[in-house]
């Protein structure tokens, strides 16, 4: 009963809050919701003292790495921000690990596998039908943050169409890659702010304790294509990411190489 009535108090705050809700109950629930409604101090108690996240991680704690994209087969729904000025990283206990969905229950993967697979138009798969509802309803629609009218779905969908043709036709290029392949070269439009610092876009991940790969942040449009190619055209990838965080009871080993500011897409903001 009180976790329906918090799915129903949930249903206009934030969609991503419902799946928490129904994927992990009440604990994840209320961390999300401190977090959104600025009890801060709520949520640093739970990122440094049940986590025992670093305090003051630097860009050291983030580490390049390569994967295979069919090893991927989560999605991230943390109570902290992973990027931004607030960027929790590096290395944690506690349950944190334990906030992921797999990423078959992700719409946006289902509809790609729609598109890309079943051979639907983007008018016939689960997230466009799923915005144009929204958007009638005078609400925002795909990722419920913007795209504010059927053009603009449309050109989402192109966009992800010509991304798809791209990796196809001629593999997987890595943010460094594009971005010296630009004539006006924008290094904004293939990084991202953590902390005091712009590192690259490329797909983010993190790792359980059980050595799960869980992704995080940024690529989830680049993971789905790449999987469903490799399901199409029998290909195997390996494709840069950067990890975000790591379990401490994770006994493996990921290869890579720290980040730091000799990267060329790293930088001081």
């Amino acid at each position: 009963m009180i976790k329906k009535c918090l799915y129903s108090f949930s249903h206009n705050l934030d969609s991503s809050l419902n799946k928490i809700i129904l994927e992990q109950g009440l604990k994840h629930s209320f961390l999300h919701l401190t977090n959104k409604i600025g009890l801060k101090k709520l949520n640093d108690y739970y990122i440094q003292k049940k986590c025992q996240f670093p305090e003051n991680p630097d860009i050291n704690d983030l580490k390049m790495v390569e994967i295979n994209p069919n090893d991927v087969n989560y999605y991230y729904l943390f109570s902290f921000p992973v990027t931004g000025k607030e960027a929790v990283i590096g290395e944690g206990t506690g349950d944190w690990d334990k906030q992921k969905v797999p990423l078959e229950k992700c719409i946006l993967y289902r509809s790609i596998r729609e598109r890309f697979l079943d051979g639907k138009d983007w008018p016939e798969t689960e997230i466009y039908r799923k915005s144009i509802r929204r958007i009638n309803n005078g609400l925002r629609g795909w990722n419920t943050r913007s795209k504010k009218t059927i053009e603009q779905i449309n050109r989402k969908c192109e966009k992800i169409d010509l991304v798809y043709r791209q990796i196809r036709d001629k593999g997987y290029k890595s943010q460094e890659e594009l971005f010296y392949l630009e004539n006006n070269k924008n290094i904004k439009s293939h990084t991202k702010s953590v902390r005091d610092f712009r590192v690259p876009s490329e797909i983010g991940v993190s790792v359980g304790r059980n050595g799960e790969l869980i992704q995080t942040r940024d690529g989830r449009n680049r993971l789905s294509l790449l999987k469903v190619i490799s399901e199409k055209d029998d290909i195997e990838f390996k494709v840069p990411a950067i990890l975000y965080l790591s379990h401490k009871n994770f006994n493996g080993q990921i290869k890579g190489k720290n980040l730091d500011l000799s990267h060329p897409l790293v930088a001081l903001k």
